[in-house]
């Protein structure tokens, strides 16, 4: 069965080579996953940790 194809967008990034290095090898040796999945991952986890220290500041403030 096939899967489902993501609708997604392209990224372009330049990177320090020494930093892509060591990603890559964090994707490839580490978690053994693909460099896409592994940024999808950490732009989510960076981006619902913001979400939640947002939202308890919004309600300390709401809160006072």
């Amino acid at each position: 069965m096939a899967q489902h194809k993501k609708d997604y967008i392209t990224l372009n990034i330049k990177m320090d080579a020494a930093l892509m290095r060591r990603f890559a090898i964090y994707c490839k040796k580490d978690i053994g996953q693909t460099k896409t999945l592994a940024v999808e991952r950490i732009i989510g986890a960076f981006l619902d940790e913001r979400g939640a220290k947002a939202e308890k500041e919004r309600k300390e403030d709401a809160s006072l």
